[in-house]
Parts: C-alpha cells; sequence; structure tokens
C-alpha cells in the first residue's frame, strides 16, 4: 500500500472527539452545508456558496499538495475526464475560429463556447478536488459524511414540507418567502397562475420544483438502499422516518420529474437488485402510502390536473422539453461527429421556433448537451468515465454497504439528468466521487487500485 499523500501534512488524523476532526473532515460538512443552495448569489450574479467553498478547499489543497512533497491522489478516472475536457477545448476553439456573426441576448456564440469551456473544466477541477479530499478517508469518517449529507437532505426536506403546508393549507404564502438570487439558476417565482386561483409550487428554498427534486431523488434512494442494507441513521426508527420525510418531500414538491424517476428508480432496484418477498412488502407501502397522500391532501388534485394536462399535450413544460429534444436531434444530425459547438444550441434553439425567447436554451438533457456540444467523438470519453466508475462500483459493491448506496444515487442523477441540464453542479460530481472513494478505499479491499502520483 503506497504512503498517504498527506502524510508530511496531517489534515486527515484520528478522531478523539466532535470537536477534534481534521480539517478536510470540516471543510467536506462546510461543503455539505452550503451544496443545498444552489440557486443562490452571495456576491455576484454568477456564484453561489457551493463556489466559494470550493474555492477554500482548493487552496487548502494547494497548501497540501506543497506540504507534501507535490503529492496527490490521482484515480483512473480522472484521465477520461481529462479527455473530455480537452474536446471541449477543440470544440471551443471551433467556435472562436468561426467566426460567427450573430447574437443572442447580448451574447456572441464566441461567448457562450467559452462559458460552456469553463464549466467543463470547473467539473473537471471540483471532481479531482473532492477524490483528493476524501481519499484518505477511513470508513467511519466516510460514515459520518454520509450521515451528514443525509441529515442535511433531510432538514431541507423538512422545510419544503413546512412551506408547502403553510402555503397551501393555511394560505399564508409559505414560511418565508425565498427566491433565487442567482441569474443563472433563477427560473422565476415559486407561484404560476392556474386558472383564478394562484397554487404554490416550489417548496423549501428552491424557486423551481425541477431543482428541489434534483436535490432529492439521490438522497431518497440512498435512505432506502442504506435501509435495506441495515446502514441506519441513528437507529431504525429515526431511519425509517426519514424515508417518509423524503416520501412526502417528494410528493409535496409536485414535480412529474421527480416522482417518476423516483417511481422508476425503485422498480428497477427491487427487480434486479433485492429479491423475493421484500419486493412486495415495500411495493405495496410505497404504493399505499402514495394513494393516501393523494386522495387526502390538495397535492393529489394538483398533480392528477398536471398530468391530465401532460397526457393532453395540453402541459407548456412537457411540451417545450419535447420541443428541446427535437432541436438537440436536428443539431446532432447536422453535425454527428463533432457537435455543433460548445453552447452554440442557444443559437438554433430560437431559429427552429423555440418557444422561450428570453432565455439562453439547453436541450435540458446531459447526453443531448454533450452530443450537441462536441459530437459523438467528444462524448466518447465521458462514457468511458462512466464505465471506469460504474464499473468499479458494480465489482465491489459487496465491499461495503454504501458501495451499492452511492452507486444507485449516481444512477438516479444520471436519470434525472436526462431531463434537466444542471450536469455542472456540485452535488453530482461529490457523489461520484464518494463512489469512487467507496469502491477504492482501504477498507474496501487489502489492494488499493488508486493510485498516488509524485510530480518532481
Amino acid at each position: 500500500m503506497p504512503q498517504s499523500a498527506t502524510s508530511a501534512y496531517e489534515l486527515y488524523r484520528p478522531a478523539t472527539s466532535l470537536f477534534d476532526l481534521p480539517l478536510k473532515e470540516w471543510m467536506i460538512y462546510l461543503y455539505l452545508l452550503g451544496s443545498p443552495f444552489y440557486m443562490f448569489a452571495l456576491l455576484s450574479t454568477r456564484d453561489w456558496p457551493g463556489l466559494w467553498i470550493v474555492g477554500m478547499m482548493f487552496l487548502l489543497f494547494t497548501m497540501q499538495f506543497f506540504h507534501s512533497g507535490l503529492r496527490l491522489w490521482l484515480d483512473s478516472s480522472c484521465t477520461s475526464l481529462l479527455f473530455f475536457l480537452a474536446a471541449y477545448v477543440v470544440g471551443t476553439l471551433l467556435v472562436v475560429l468561426s467566426d460567427h456573426s450573430m447574437t443572442l441576448l447580448g451574447r456572441s456564440p464566441d461567448e457562450r463556447a467559452i462559458t460552456t469551456l469553463i464549466r467543463i473544466f470547473y467539473v473537471v477541477v471540483v471532481y479531482g478536488l473532492f477524490v483528493n479530499f476524501l481519499a484518505d478517508a477511513d470508513g467511519k469518517t466516510l460514515k459520518r459524511i454520509f450521515t451528514a449529507q443525509i441529515l442535511i437532505g433531510g432538514v431541507i426536506a423538512l422545510f419544503g414540507i413546512a412551506q408547502y403546508i403553510t402555503a397551501t393549507v393555511f394560505s399564508w404564502g409559505g414560511l418565508i418567502g425565498i427566491e433565487g438570487t442567482n441569474l443563472t439558476f433563477k427560473m422565476g417565482s415559486s407561484f404560476f397562475g392556474f386558472g383564478r386561483s394562484r397554487v404554490f409550487r416550489s417548496a423549501a428554498i428552491f424557486s423551481e420544483p425541477s431543482a428541489f427534486g434534483f436535490f432529492l431523488v439521490p438522497l431518497f434512494i440512498k435512505v432506502v438502499i442504506s435501509f435495506l442494507e441495515n446502514v441506519f441513521i441513528v437507529n431504525r426508527r429515526f431511519h425509517l422516518a426519514l424515508v417518509g420525510v423524503f416520501v412526502l418531500a417528494i410528493l409535496f414538491n409536485l414535480s412529474l420529474t421527480a416522482i417518476l424517476s423516483s417511481t422508476i428508480l425503485l422498480l428497477v432496484l427491487f427487480s434486479t437488485t433485492f429479491g423475493g418477498s421484500r419486493i412486495l412488502l415495500w411495493a405495496i407501502v410505497f404504493a399505499a402510502f402514495s394513494l393516501v397522500v393523494i386522495l387526502l391532501t390538495p397535492v393529489g388534485a394538483l398533480l392528477l390536473g398536471r398530468i391530465d394536462r401532460v397526457v393532453q399535450l395540453g402541459d407548456v413544460s412537457t411540451l417545450d422539453r419535447l420541443f428541446r429534444v427535437y432541436v438537440g436531434l436536428l443539431a446532432v444530425l447536422q453535425s454527428p461527429l463533432m457537435g455543433v459547438g460548445p453552447g452554440f444550441y442557444a443559437f438554433l434553439y430560437p431559429i427552429h421556433g423555440g418557444v422561450d425567447r428570453m432565455i439562453l436554451a439547453t436541450p435540458l438533457n446531459i447526453w443531448l448537451s454533450f452530443l450537441t456540444d462536441v459530437g459523438i467523438l467528444g462524448i466518447i470519453p465521458f462514457l468511458l468515465f462512466l464505465k471506469n466508475v460504474l464499473g468499479r462500483a458494480k465489482r465491489r459493491v459487496d465491499h461495503n454497504p454504501l458501495v451499492r448506496a452511492y452507486l444507485w444515487s449516481t444512477v438516479s442523477f444520471l436519470l434525472l439528468l436526462s431531463t434537466l441540464d444542471l450536469w455542472y453542479l456540485e452535488v453530482f460530481w461529490f457523489d461520484v466521487a464518494m463512489l469512487v472513494v467507496l469502491s477504492n478505499g482501504r477498507f474496501a479491499s487489502s489492494g488499493r487500485r488508486q493510485q498516488e502520483v509524485a510530480f518532481q
């Protein structure tokens, strides 16, 4: 086993009490506290709390890098991700050299391409940081991080439930009037017109239901799988209560994406992973609980009404999503190998008759986003990255119960990202980094496949 990369500068050490936790671990908890607030800006219109926390983590990593003799943890999956970044560099250069004369909302294709490239560069750096911050952690540390992530998510979910109840049952307009300030993520009011009434649509700290669902679903999957693996938060009863909290929060969120994603994931999970009577038992419990909520609460009428509009092709949001996929497919057919260029989809969307002319549109689909940006050749490194990460996790799924939890959490993110374009948020890359470390951790096997590289 190679010598720890932090031996010369102890940032991870055995904790004798809660207040004796190492600095690295405290930084991870700080990130987890700030990670839900990706709809809020702190100092500018295009920053968010997680960005500043990642910046502090980068400074700490730099100190560690020099104090440890220029050493860092380099996972094998990083190679594919670097090739993915290189594809975006090439794509951006092609857009800049093409000298497009068009503009949209004051932005040129060059500016849009460079912005997209910066996002790709950011997620590569974020992933590398998370891997290096987690690489030295032992099993107990990773379990504490998992517990903290679930408890923080549970608090946000409880607030979302309270926010919904006060708005719809007591007509208070919500506990507090939270609205996103970041122009990058802000998507309008938390209320939308429904006939002559105004219905509270988004709960908790998010101004858009899909963003709250993006936060909730992976946490819900984690608590379900950890319960089935007998890894409990506090104890069995408290863990079951957390499952109920996340189910209620998802239902009260009124996001069809979140509800359908959770249903699909549970069906696949129970049919492929947990067999026997557990499938029938959990299916009955989940179906009965959801039916009671739909029949006895205002959320039922709203959900049924939304589903009816979708079926009747009268839901503007659903139609716009389908149209974005259509435009994305046209872009892929136009340039299948290299794509039309990073961010250039935004300029094709209004040309083909896009509904919303006041935004720089995206396909709202991670796969189409990458295909339109850099084409088939560019998306191959990303697919190899996923194959590397998910393949190792699948092989090590029996070494530690949390491997399965983070494996399915990552799958849930990928499913959600098929209808959302939030791939550049750190929450997804944190779970992938946790999965990599859990799959390769010192407690997972006697050998360590993750390599330590010294730059001389």
